[in-house]
């Protein structure tokens, strides 16, 4: 008869266990990165893409990491239009895109977006729910966690032409499954900002 109490008590020990890894699971903690090597400059062109891109988004989550943007084939893809398009394209401008995506890097929240709320989301917190989720679960808990955000944006590091007055960015936005696009977008600095000239597909789903 004393053995009952006996498997009592370990039925509770068993549930408590079990509530504490649940507990754990839900209360994951992801910290960012420290900044990279990035420079005022760097911030205003993601900012001006940013801006004129999602124009009417109130809250944007940028993926902290920059993507390895697939630069070469960029260039295969777009230089002649974009040459055709504006004669002054500067030659120098996707070399320096090209070595620049060489490498990837870790993003500040030093964005300028007027009326937009910035919020990071560490690598590690994307590599936990790709591990961990399947593709659904992953946009569910996504979104859990922000809610305003409607999906992630990703960023490449930006090329610039000899005088740096010239920039190419890859912008990405994956928000479900099967949504998202991705945007190779030139810009020209006026002598006082960054103007998106032109905004080109690169991917989709």
């Amino acid at each position: 008869m004393k053995t009952t109490p006996l498997i009592i008590i370990l039925f509770f020990s068993f549930l408590m266990i079990a509530g504490c890894k649940k507990d754990e699971t839900n209360s994951q903690t992801f910290a960012l990165h420290a900044e990279g090597n990035f420079t005022p400059k760097d911030y205003a062109v993601y900012s001006a893409c940013l801006n004129s891109t999602f124009v009417s988004y109130p809250e944007l989550v940028i993926r902290q990491y920059t993507v390895s943007s697939t630069a070469s084939e960029l260039q295969s893809r777009f230089s002649n239009a974009l040459v055709a398009e504006f004669p002054d394209f500067p030659s120098t401008l996707f070399p320096d895109y090209i070595t620049k995506n060489g490498a990837r890097d870790f993003l500040g929240n030093k964005f300028t977006t007027p009326g937009k709320q910035i919020r990071e989301v560490a690598e590690s917190e994307l590599n936990y729910y790709s591990a961990t989720l399947n593709s659904a679960e992953f946009w569910g808990k996504f979104n859990e966690e922000y809610p305003n955000s409607n999906g992630y944006v990703s960023l490449s590091r930006t090329g610039y032409n000899s005088d740096s007055t010239h920039a190419l960015v890859e912008m990405g936005h994956s928000w479900s499954t099967t949504g998202g696009q991705g945007l190779l977008i030139y810009l020209r600095f006026n002598g006082t900002d960054w103007m998106v000239l032109k905004s080109i597909v690169s991917w989709v789903p």
